[in-house]
């Protein structure tokens, strides 16, 4: 795994590797889904092949009679990762938002040199 370690970890690429890793799974899966469904559909019954719509295994999902797409399905897990994110993140988001002492004035504002005197360049 030294490999790794050199072009991904030790570069600062890793978590971005990982990303397009798990979004490219996840995009064959959901694909690979929702082609079955709809060869199922399709197939109908009486046709040679697993059962048809609504017997076994995966089909559409319909709530009150409308089509739930499964672009559902994924903005509902990204909310529930983002929601698992903020509940158990070991540190606060923004910890160089707030300066020692408790202020709550925004540290980005310049710095301000005694008697007002704007510092010289080095």
């Amino acid at each position: 795994m030294d490999w790794y370690q050199r072009y991904l970890a030790g570069t600062g690429r890793a978590p971005a590797v990982w990303m397009l890793i798990g979004f490219l799974v996840t995009f064959a899966v959901t694909r690979g889904i929702t082609r079955r469904i709809h060869a199922k559909a399709a197939r109908g019954p009486g046709q040679p092949g697993p059962p048809g719509p609504g017997r076994g295994g995966l089909s559409d999902i319909y709530i009150g009679g409308v089509h739930v797409h499964h672009q559902v399905w994924g903005i509902v897990l990204v909310l529930a990762a983002g929601l698992l994110q903020f509940r158990y993140s070991p540190r606060p988001p923004l910890p160089h938002h707030r300066p020692p002492g408790g202020s709550r004035k925004a540290s980005y504002a310049a710095p301000r040199c005694p008697a007002g005197r704007v510092p010289s360049p080095p």
